[in-house]
């Protein structure tokens, strides 16, 4: 059994049926899996996947129904998080044996479930919780709200995301909430956040970003920003991403890259030949920075450092295959990009 499990580790190709005819090995097998590394998938109709992050990609290791839309996960402290759409958070925890048990969760409700958890955040050892327009700071062990403030005098404000690095922080050993006010920027409609060499850059709906550093006391200076503006006001930039010490934006059909210390344009090209297409998501891992375009099923791989166009993977085909008579439309569209390195050097 121990060849078994090293092969499968090792190649991620081959087959349960392959490895034993017996239910002990394919038990521990499944059990190996499990308490390794693992990813997890939620889905707009509330359904949780959990497959193994090393090998045997495709073979789902547990999946549960929960009562609402799953619209982020975090993982912490040895927790996962679920943000859901009816108001409430689900924590999963691992078992006495290692695997995660997710027939056994808890749930925390944050409000009324007209109005859902639109982001989550892991804060130290925290999980902040975005509900309409307050924060809620939850223990994931302990499975307590230790805080909730109003971040907006607005009810009906919600957010997009939330970001450590800027606008609200509880300092690490006390109890006292620090307001950074931004609301003085009447064109600032945040959906994006990312943090590059001592530096905030907030993507704007205006088609410029936003570039904030520290004064010489060390705190954050909202009041001298610089804006960088990539395009006309009509399209809003999209999404960022961190990749080394440089931030990508994805405006329209083109990738701006920008160096946010010395302010300006670094390099500028086209992510796809149909002016009308958008940036969807980016994310970075090792030396290649993949894209996906919105109502399109292909990513496409760029160099990091040359921002040459390496290749493209269309994942329809794929993801047909998987699907099969479960296939509810034809048209497959990438909704969000995950890269992880530490666990695994593949992209979900």
């Amino acid at each position: 059994m121990r060849e078994i499990q090293e092969g499968l580790v090792k190649d991620g190709l081959a087959r349960p049926n392959e490895l034993s005819d017996g239910n002990e090995a394919s038990e521990e097998l499944s059990k190996m899996t499990s308490v390794l590394p693992t990813m997890w998938l939620g889905s707009q109709n509330g359904s949780v996947f959990v497959h193994s992050a090393v090998s045997q990609w495709r073979r789902c290791l547990h999946s549960i129904q929960l009562k609402d839309s799953v619209l982020n996960i975090v993982h912490v402290q040895g927790r996962v998080v679920c943000a859901l759409a009816d108001g409430s958070v689900a924590i999963f925890r691992r078992g006495p044996d290692g695997q995660w048990d997710l027939s056994k969760y808890h749930t925390v409700t944050l409000g009324l479930p007209h109005h859902s958890v639109r982001s989550l955040a892991a804060v130290y050892n925290k999980v902040w919780c975005g509900y309409k327009n307050k924060i809620h700071v939850v223990d994931p062990k302990s499975l307590v709200v230790l805080d909730f403030w109003n971040i907006s005098m607005y009810r009906y404000f919600e957010f997009s995301d939330i970001e450590k690095h800027i606008d609200t922080y509880i300092m690490h050993n006390t109890a006292k909430k620090y307001i950074l006010d931004i609301t003085h920027l009447s064109k600032l409609k945040c959906s994006l956040f990312s943090h590059v060499q001592g530096r905030v850059v907030c993507a704007l709906a205006d088609g410029s970003v936003a570039i904030f550093r520290r004064g010489p006391d060390g705190q954050w200076d909202l009041s001298k920003y610089h804006t960088v503006t990539l395009g006309l006001p009509h399209h809003s930039v999209r999404s960022l991403a961190a990749v080394y010490n440089k931030v990508w934006c994805g405006y329209k059909n083109k990738i701006h890259v920008v160096d946010p210390k010395s302010l300006v344009v670094l390099k500028s090209f086209d992510a796809h030949p149909r002016r009308e297409s958008q940036v969807r998501q980016m994310t970075w891992a090792g030396d290649g920075v993949w894209v996906s375009i919105r109502l399109d099923s292909t990513l496409r791989m760029y160099n990091a450092h040359t921002y040459q166009h390496l290749q493209d993977v269309d994942i329809e085909p794929y993801v047909s295959k998987m699907l099969g008579m479960y296939t509810f439309c034809s048209c497959v569209t990438i909704r969000t990009l995950l890269a992880e390195t530490i666990i695994s050097p593949f992209g979900w």
